[in-house]
């Protein structure tokens, strides 16, 4: 018996405009019905997979950051964050290197540096 469904969100469930196919919340009704949950799986972060299935958000468990971030009903049931001494390294790697730009997620937020928060930038993200 089938308990619960995982998918991948862009380029998978999702079409090109960020949209739920046609049919979604009747096949969301369905499975509810029977029983299945379902659970959006995403490298995005979880505020942005909230954003997308709003009125799904006390009902399907999330997978955010590359399943690093699990929440249900509003509560982190799981989290693996990165080590700091290798977050750090990660950082030092990248910072001499010409346009890339480095994003560190949190459950709460992203963080940037600030020498390069630049209005290029802030209109890539």
């Amino acid at each position: 018996m089938i308990k619960i469904i995982f998918s991948d969100m862009d380029g998978t469930l999702l079409d090109e405009h960020g949209n739920v196919p046609e049919g979604f919340d009747e096949t969301i009704a369905e499975l509810e019905k029977r029983g299945v949950m379902f659970a959006p799986a995403s490298g995005r972060q979880y505020y942005s997979l909230e954003d997308s299935f709003m009125k799904y958000k006390d009902r399907f468990l999330f997978l955010a950051e590359n399943g690093t971030v699990v929440m249900y009903k509003g509560e982190k049931i799981f989290t693996c964050p990165m080590n700091k001494q290798l977050a750090q390294q990660v950082l030092k790697a990248s910072e001499p290197l010409e346009n890339v730009y480095s994003v560190f997620c949190g459950t709460k937020n992203g963080y940037v540096l600030k020498h390069q928060y630049t209005e290029e930038f802030l209109a890539e993200l």
